[in-house]
Formats: structure tokens, sequence, C-alpha cells
């Protein structure tokens, strides 16, 4: 696992004209069902849900998951889970049992999900759906979500609990795919709906009493095939939403309660989630293609996204984060068999991987070091000196690339700007394995490339 300090501040590592190298590793959960969503309550212990009838825990961070039974007989697709504080969490879902009807469940832990409770549970609820998104802002008060496709239709509604989850109240009656409360009174939905007659219709929607009443804010056209994925409120003011046309994405912000909408088209076009820790700094994911990336992430509210994760192919489920450096995320790949969803991706350092600087002296010439140790497995370090340039003020593009035997890129370390100076940086092969190719032992070789100067060197594997 890529562990590197943070010395050296590079000034521009946050242009978005820079492809920084990731942060991020692959791990596989071991789980043999579709993964739904993610939630850590703090660095060690979180929980997934699933397609299957349980809970799934880790205490180390992720890196290992083990079951929680839940008390159901038929099957369940648990889709969304929340949790109010370290103690208590909800987490929800339902079945599609025939072509108009639903099941529906909720469950609660009180003791960090060692234990779950069934606290609701409806076994024919017909048309509008499984519960897919929870708020609970308190033991009492929860706003629930449901979501449902039936024929051509897309279902769904919002419901509201007083007593703890044991019943709810219907407080809007479309398919709601994303919603987001700065406090028990004020709130955002994404909605959706069809009927016999017209052309599918999105809207942004909010409410400043609870729930009772609600007032549409954005519109997009009958004629625009458009899909909100996510929305986000910080405070009063600020909120984001990400939304698809099918033929590009688009980043939507407000800076006046959603008085105003302002939109803007995003160059990966296949972003189907996004989390913001603040109202500056967020990720987007989606789906790898040959012109992008699985994910992005920006310190300026949108303005600029830097490319993660590039070359991977996969794609991004969900999105959550601890804190601005600390992150998971569920994958989906790609291939047969099924089910889908067996890895996430995890990052200590916001997704990017940092250069160390480890010498305050400006060497004469460029040079590219033996990696150590070598032979090496999984990790090894590689040094390199970049000397000023006499011909240019700015400072030098570097890349550092690993190959195989066959001339088969491995993983970019390194893709920025750097000033003069002597470099280190840590190679995982581990990080490197996808899910279609793993590398084992052998040659491999390291690339250094900048202005006018290129060099390669061998590094050996023994597993």
């Amino acid at each position: 696992m890529k562990r590197i300090v943070f010395v050296f501040t590079v000034l521009l590592i946050f242009s978005v004209s820079l492809k920084s190298q990731t942060g991020w590793i692959v791990y596989s959960t071991g789980i043999n069902a579709e993964l739904k969503d993610i939630e850590f309550i703090n660095a060690n212990t979180g929980f997934i849900t699933a397609d299957t009838n349980c809970i799934f825990k880790s205490t180390n961070g992720g890196l290992n998951w083990f079951s929680v039974p839940l008390n159901l007989t038929s099957p369940a697709e648990l889709l969304t889970i929340s949790f109010l504080n370290q103690s208590t969490g909800f987490a929800g879902g339902g079945h599609h049992i025939s072509e108009y009807t639903y099941t529906r469940y909720l469950f609660k832990t009180t003791d960090s999900g060692n234990n779950w409770l069934k606290i609701f549970h409806d076994s024919s609820y017909t048309m509008n759906g499984a519960i897919s998104n929870i708020i609970p802002f308190n033991v009492n008060d929860i706003i629930v979500s449901n979501i449902a496709y039936i024929e051509v239709f897309y279902k769904g509604g919002i419901y509201k609990s007083t007593n703890g989850g044991i019943n709810f109240s219907e407080k809007f009656s479309e398919y709601c795919n994303s919603l987001s409360f700065i406090n028990q009174n004020t709130g955002y939905v994404v909605s959706k709906r069809t009927s016999d007659y017209q052309p599918s219709v999105t809207r942004i929607l909010k409410t400043t009493d609870g729930c009772d009443t609600w007032t549409v804010q954005h519109r997009d056209s009958a004629n625009v095939s458009s899909y909100f994925f996510k929305i986000q409120a910080f405070d009063y003011n600020t909120a984001y939403a990400l939304n698809s046309t099918g033929t590009s994405t688009r980043f939507f912000k407000t800076s006046n309660g959603g008085d105003n909408w302002n939109f803007t088209p995003e160059e990966n076009e296949r972003y189907n989630d996004m989390f913001f820790v603040n109202p500056s700094t967020g990720w987007c994911g989606g789906f790898f293609g040959s012109d992008s990336c699985i994910i992005s992430y920006t310190t300026n509210a949108g303005t600029n996204w830097i490319l993660q994760k590039r070359g991977y192919n996969s794609s991004v489920h969900k999105i959550f984060f601890l804190n601005e450096s600390t992150g998971w995320v569920i994958l989906s790949t790609w291939g047969i068999p099924p089910p889908l969803n067996k890895k996430i991706m995890k990052t200590t350092t916001a997704g990017i991987t940092f250069v160390k600087n480890v010498s305050t002296e400006i060497p004469s010439l460029y040079s590219l070091g033996q990696n150590y140790p070598n032979p090496f497995n999984p990790l090894t370090k590689i040094r390199f000196d970049i000397q000023k340039s006499e011909s240019r003020s700015q400072n030098s593009v570097v890349t550092l690339k690993v190959f195989d035997a066959l001339g088969r890129e491995v993983e970019t370390l390194v893709n920025e700007q750097l000033a003069p100076g002597t470099y280190e940086v840590t190679f995982n092969i581990e990080s490197a394995t996808e899910h279609r190719r793993t590398f084992g032992s052998g040659v491999y070789f390291y690339k250094l490339m900048t202005e006018g100067f290129s060099e390669t060197k061998r590094m050996l594997l023994v597993k």
C-alpha cells in the first residue's frame, strides 16, 4: 500500500491540466453479492449493504469484511445504510416480488452494527418500491425515500416517521433517487416521473417545512432525457446536484438556496455518483472509458476536476468519505460471471499520491536511481533527480511509469509538475492489480521522462 509522506508542496497540483497519479488502492471484499452502499463511522469501522440477507462489517478500515445475518427468510436487496452516531444506525431496502409489488425493510442497530433489529416490514407494498435513502435526524424522526421501476414507469416517494421507524406517512409521491437535508425542516430532493401521456420529467424540489410542501426549483424539459443521480446540501445557500442527459454529465450548483441553479457540462460523461465533504472538496465517480477515468476530484466546488484512477476497467457505484483524506468507493467490475460488485477502493490521501521530496540540494543533472529493495515484494522505492532548467522559469513536467516485460503499462507513479530536487516514490504491485490482470514474479521496467531526458531501469518482483 502506498504511504508516501507529503513534504514538498506542489503549488500547481490542483490545476485541472495536471493528471495526478492515483492514491486509490483496490481491495477484494470477498462478498459474493452485488454491493449497494457503503458507510464508515470511523477510520476502522464500516458497513456494506448488498443484494443479500446480511449486512457486512469491517473493523480494519475495509481490508476484511464479515457478515452479520438479518432476520429475513425471503430474498432481500439492501440498498442503503445510514448511521446517526457511532452506535445507532439504519439499513433499508426491499425486494421486487411480483410485477407490481415490492416488499420494504428497515433495520436498526444500537450496538455499532453487531446486531440488527427489523423495525419495519411491509410484505405487500404496491407500486412505490424499496427504501433507497435514509436520513435519521434523531432516534425518533426519520425520513426515507423509495424507488421502483414498474413496466415503463418510475415510481417512488418520500415517507416520514416520528416514532423511530415503526410507522411512516407519505410526504411525496414521485421517484426520488436522492435527497439531502440541512436540518429537519429544510431539504432538497431530485425526482423523476413518467406517465402514459408524456415523456419523463426530472426536477429539483425543496421543502422548508419538514416535507409537508415542496417547491419546484428546476425542471428539465420533457424532451431532454435527464436523470439526477445525487443531490447534496450544505447550508441554506449551497447545494450541488449531479445529472446525466444520456450524452453528457451536468454538475448543478446553487448559491442562493435554490432560487437559481447553474450547471456546467463535464468532460467525463459517465459520472453516476458524487460525494462532497464540504462545499469545496468532493469527488465524482462513473464508468471507465478510453477518454476518461473512473473518479475525479475537486477542491474548488466543481470549477475544475482532477482525474484519478485512469485506465482501470471498472465503474464507480457508490462513494463515501469520512473526511477530506479518507474515503471508500464501491466498484462495479465489468465482465462475466456475476455478481458484478466484489471490490472496493480506499484512499487515505484524497485519492492523490504525493511525491516525497528528500533533499533540499538542487541536482546538477537529471537521473533515475535503482529501486530498493530489489528484488521486491510487494513494495519498492524509486528515487530520481530533477535538475534546474536554465531555459524555463516553470517547473518541469515529470512522468514516472512502470511497465511489465511485454511493455504493457502497469501504473503511472508520477505525472505532474515538479520543482528541481530529489524525489522518492513508493510502488506497490498490489495496488496495480486489476480484476483482469495479476502481476506475477518477473522483470519489470520503470521509466522517467521529462523535458529532454528519458531513462529506463529494470527491477525484479519475486513472490
